[in-house]
């Protein structure tokens, strides 16, 4: 081959080696780009995802109290709604023992220790002993009976309605009369002042008398599972009422409510509210 030809081919070759490395190297960087781009693209979309992702966390409940749900928020429940709930399941449980095994006078075996030995005597008067002593007839002013017991229990015995001289003893401070057949309480419930405890649960009461609101020395009314719909605006003179157990009633719900977020004391102060306002009210006198 002619020597100027060889080196015309050979220039030539080199050109084209030289032209398809610089390709080779434009593709190169090419495809970094590329992926530089693909990189930056799924750094952005995942960042979109994680943003766009909603967190299905719960929240958690602080003291450990249990919460309801009061228009999708989340309503911690208050320490006096708590007692109420733990006072009706113990109501239940006694109920059960009085009727289903066939066991009256539950509250009366619970308190036996308490009771033993008391007796009545008559020993004289002192100062600021009045709330332990009855005054009763005596031939002697400076005398009194002193009564050393002061509750009763006549629960589960199938009554259905309270004799009479049961309110007689107005020295009781406790009366059980749960878990019974009763319909009615006797307007004469008015007469037992020093009750500081009634229990009148899983009865068929409908309404509460008027004159339980003379009982003012009462704090804790316990109706548990009965039929009682309203309360008597009567009941706003138990000042010192602490505990009023409504639970297992059809009881109106603003009063539920209000039993449930503000206490026993706060429905008491509305009933109380209520009677001042009835008896505010004049009568509209005519022109004629």
């Amino acid at each position: 081959m002619p020597a100027g030809m060889y080196n015309f081919q050979h220039q030539n070759s080199h050109q084209q080696h030289t032209q398809h490395h610089n390709a080779l190297q434009q593709d190169h960087n090419t495809h970094t780009a590329n992926s530089s781009a693909m990189g930056h693209h799924q750094t952005f979309s995942s960042g979109l995802l994680q943003n766009s992702t909603p967190s299905f966390a719960p929240t958690s409940v602080q003291n450990g109290h249990s919460t309801t749900t009061q228009g999708g928020q989340a309503q911690e429940i208050s320490g006096h709604w708590g007692d109420q709930l733990q006072l009706y399941k113990d109501s239940q449980r006694a109920h059960m023992q009085m009727v289903d095994h066939h066991q009256p006078h539950h509250y009366a075996r619970s308190k036996a220790g308490d009771n033993r030995g008391l007796t009545s005597v008559t020993a004289p008067v002192q100062d600021g002993d009045l709330e332990t002593r009855t005054r009763m007839p005596t031939t002697d002013d400076h005398f009194v009976k002193r009564q050393d017991w002061n509750n009763m229990d006549l629960s589960g015995q199938g009554l259905r309605v309270l004799a009479t001289p049961l309110f007689k003893y107005d020295f009781l401070c406790e009366l059980y009369i749960a878990s019974n057949k009763i319909t009615q309480l006797p307007t004469a419930i008015g007469q037992l002042r020093h009750l500081k405890l009634l229990d009148a649960s899983n009865n068929q009461l409908t309404q509460l008398p008027v004159e339980l609101g003379m009982c003012v020395y009462l704090k804790n009314l316990l109706l548990f599972d009965n039929n009682i719909q309203t309360l008597p605006v009567e009941l706003g003179s138990l000042y010192q009422l602490e505990m009023l157990g409504i639970e297992g009633n059809p009881l109106d719900t603003a009063t539920r409510e209000e039993i449930m977020q503000s206490g026993t004391k706060a429905v008491i102060h509305r009933l109380r509210e209520s009677a001042r306002g009835e008896n505010d009210i004049i009568p509209c006198l005519s022109s004629d």
